[in-house]
């Protein structure tokens, strides 16, 4: 019958429908990652360009074009001078030759890059750029402490243990509520925060109070945005 036509029909098409909206799902929530990593990733970079002077850092995929900055922060993470290059280049040749000197300072810290060429760079390449500022992180704010991502979490669970309020399963669970963070800062300097009152807030508070206070206490800079952790969907272009 024609209903039965129909319906056999729609069932074939379910899983391939199913598996598109999936698809669909998927790159939304990766375009969202990488929206939110390079918020975070430029606000990186600003803390420690400003310690060379660098300042207006707004777009890092258009802003590391030139090969300027990445030679600038270089200098800030290593402590070591970059005595020449182009700063102020006018030709893509010049800003090529700057991402080959800013890359050869990468390795000569030795750091492994896979993948990553001057021009891959000079083009603002968004994965790579992420890709890359990551590698920075590691070395420079985890590894040189002699430990890893793993290591570092089993070291935040460990400090955490005492909160009943907390419950860190992963980097991607557990940090969203703030909770983990009060806790942290409390257990360093208990007399920073009430643990118990930042707990009764709603996230978006508890996460804002406690970036706050991370800052003035430890001066932490505050690299995440409240509402991008507890997932909210009023996402905006605004780095500042």
């Amino acid at each position: 019958s024609p209903i039965q036509d129909f319906a056999s029909i729609a069932a074939s098409e379910m899983p391939a429908f199913e598996a598109g909206e999936r698809e669909t799902r998927i790159r939304a929530q990766r375009e969202l990652q990488d929206k939110q990593q390079k918020k975070t990733f430029t606000r990186w970079w600003r803390t420690y360009l400003v310690q060379s002077g660098t300042e207006g850092l707004s777009d890092l995929y258009e802003d590391i074009k030139p090969g300027v900055i990445g030679i600038k922060l270089l200098e800030v993470l290593s402590n070591e001078k970059c005595e020449k290059y182009n700063a102020k280049p006018k030709s893509r040749f010049q800003m090529l030759e700057n991402q080959q000197t800013f890359l050869n300072l990468v390795t000569s810290n030795k750091i492994k890059l896979v993948n990553i060429g001057a021009e891959d760079l000079s083009e603002g390449k968004p994965t790579l750029v992420l890709g890359l500022t990551w590698t920075l992180i590691l070395h420079f704010e985890i590894h040189k402490y002699s430990t890893d991502e793993q290591q570092l979490l089993r070291w935040v669970r460990a400090k955490t243990s005492g909160y009943d309020e907390v419950s860190i399963q992963s980097w991607g669970t557990g940090f969203n509520d703030g909770k983990a963070f009060c806790a942290l800062i409390h257990k360093h300097e208990a007399s920073a925060l009430d643990f118990v009152a930042a707990c009764r807030k709603e996230p978006v508070e508890t996460l804002t109070h406690a970036f706050n206070v991370a800052e003035e206490t430890f001066a932490v800079p505050k690299l995440l945005e409240p509402q991008d952790l507890v997932g909210g969907n009023d996402f905006d272009d605004d780095d500042d």
